[in-house]
């Protein structure tokens, strides 16, 4: 993604006003313009009661705040339950890890880049309320839900956070019309609050024996980011991404305005909340996903392994496997293997496939496999689609920015073939997500997802060895580094566009304009500035935050 070049000429109206780099652009804690105790009363008033002043659970564990009981548990489950914490998020560098639970801790506990309050929304007045005092006062705003997020964008140092995750209820309608807008056919729908988890929404849709394209983690907000980012999953290439299947939002405009959008209402806005990424729009409180009838899936367990084989020969055989990937695709087959530099493993399932149909695509290449070396094993297995949602996910892994590979791509053996070798003396660990073509190709949504998408086959991610083991943010960095130095430039090359999934995508990406929305960014941009002109809402790296930059003080400031 260094072969495009944005024109300057897209930061033209981003700015509310003329201003220097050296100036700041938010209202912090430290201010004297700051809220006073007094302010921050008034407020939670109106809100009824609903404000909460932060503070960390690893509080607990350091002078003038030690609870044996409490540190105790923190320790085992800190970051395991941020979804039900009003600070606490999943990737946990990105709050400057300046309070770590631990035992017989020493210094001092402070928020680092964690948010000053937390309003816990449950309710479209309280967030509106929110955005209200927040633009008042010029704070800083970001939007948690779970704490599921690679980017960043639900921590933000000396902010006001909007905590989604109790905005609950849901229903399955027959006969869903849109709430706004002209008149559509009516159809089959699911009507949830943005603070859904994509477990609970599969456990409902199972209840009520529908069936609904989500993400493959069960903790993550239905609602959320991965929904707004694009929304990949099991069934993508069955039923396209999540941003394929949403039908309306309820949304809370940067400046507090209460809107329902859809094909018929804020056009713009949809075609923006849809693929443009989350954090930066509004604040979702309502989604209403398409159903579909649930279907008895099929499905085959392929693990391949090295058997002792030379380095170069698996590297071979690897590249020979993802060449047939896009005839994968084709069948109606998707999976989330793993790979790495013995091992391949992955449960590739096939809707409307009977097993035998299933055996007799698979085998071929198995065989194939066997001739070149290596041990393959072939296992069937029969689920209804929800209990594969719930049982087989994967945790995605934040390391390398997913490229997303194509047919012209995954055809360049050769190429494929060195990027493996390489990847695997340097024991790394790949994700090569096969999602793509069938429903994935086919829709015609006008959404603001990268155009990329459409083309792609495989969702291709690089972790690094012991990823674990990175421990503090300089280590966290060095890793993001390690491959975005020496791996990215030659992978771009056989991605589509140059395109990767802005959900699980790195913080160093060079031209991420590009990278994440293609084509799409200067209509996006233009979104950005129509509704959300004095930057309420700002992230980094998402739509129109070009605007401010982030200094070592943890300060938003103007760009120049």
């Amino acid at each position: 993604m260094r072969s495009f070049k944005w024109c300057s000429l897209l930061l033209i109206g981003l700015r509310g006003t003329t201003a220097a780099q050296s100036q700041i652009a938010k209202v912090y804690p430290s201010d004297d313009n700051y809220p006073k105790p007094s302010d921050w009363a008034q407020f939670n008033s109106t809100i009824s009661g609903k404000l909460i002043a932060a503070a960390l659970p690893a509080a607990a564990c350091y002078q003038g705040n030690y609870n044996a009981e409490k540190c105790s548990t923190t320790i085992r489950w800190e970051y395991y339950g941020s979804e039900e914490d009003p600070l606490l998020v999943k990737v946990p560098w990105w709050s400057g890890l300046t309070c770590l639970a631990k035992v017989n801790a020493t210094g001092t506990c402070t928020l680092g880049n964690y948010p000053s309050y937390v309003v816990n929304a449950s309710s479209t007045e309280i967030v509106s309320q929110a955005l209200q005092f927040a633009n008042k006062w010029n704070l800083r705003v970001v939007i948690k839900d779970t704490g599921d997020d690679f980017l960043r964008r639900n921590v933000g140092y000396g902010s006001l956070s909007i905590w989604t995750h109790h905005f609950k209820g849901i229903s399955f309608e027959e006969n869903w019309i849109p709430t706004a807008g002209p008149a559509a056919p009516p159809r089959s729908a699911v009507v949830f609050g943005s603070g859904y988890m994509v477990k609970d929404l599969y456990a409902a849709a199972d209840k009520n024996n529908k069936f609904v394209t989500a993400g493959t983690y069960g903790s993550v907000g239905a609602g959320g980011g991965w929904l707004q980012g694009g929304g990949h999953g099991f069934f993508t290439n069955r039923h396209g991404l999540g941003v394929d299947n949403v039908l309306e939002f309820e949304v809370v405009l940067p400046n507090g305005k209460i809107v329902i959008v859809n094909n018929g209402s804020y056009q713009d806005l949809f075609f923006a909340l849809r693929g443009g990424g989350g954090g930066t729009w509004g604040v979702v409180t309502k989604v209403t996903f398409k159903t579909h009838e649930v279907e008895t899936t099929n499905a085959m367990r392929i693990t391949v392994t090295s058997n002792n084989q030379t380095l170069a020969k698996w590297a071979n055989g690897m590249a020979y496997l993802m060449s047939t990937m896009p005839s994968w695709a084709d069948f109606g087959l998707s999976s989330y293997p793993v790979m790495d530099k013995r091992y391949f493993d992955g449960i590739f399932m096939a809707p409307r496939r009977t097993m035998e149909e299933i055996g007799g695509f698979i085998t071929p290449i198995a065989d194939q496999l066997h001739e070149i070396g290596f041990n393959v094993t072939l296992r069937n297995t029969t689920s209804e689609t929800y209990r594969w949602q719930v049982g087989n996910n994967r945790v995605p892994n934040p390391g390398a920015p997913p490229q997303l590979f194509g047919r012209e791509g995954l055809a360049d053996r050769d190429r494929v073939e060195k990027i493996l070798a390489y990847l695997f003396e340097r024991d790394d660990f790949t994700e090569p997500y096969c999602l793509g073509s069938g429903a994935l190709p086919a829709s015609k949504e006008d959404t603001g997802l990268n155009p990329a998408w459409r083309k792609t086959i495989l969702h291709f991610s690089i972790l690094p060895p012991k990823q674990g083991d990175a421990k503090t943010v300089p280590m966290v960095q060095r890793a993001y580094r390690r491959v975005q130095d020496d791996v990215e430039a030659s992978i771009e090359k056989i991605s589509v566009g140059s395109a990767a999934y802005f959900n699980e995508a790195s913080y160093l990406e060079p031209e991420w304009q590009k990278t994440f929305w293609g084509s799409n960014y200067p209509r996006l941009l233009e979104v950005k500035r129509k509704y959300d002109p004095n930057n309420t809402l700002w992230c980094s790296p998402c739509v129109g935050s070009e605007v401010f930059i982030v200094k070592d003080d943890r300060k938003l400031y103007y760009s120049q």
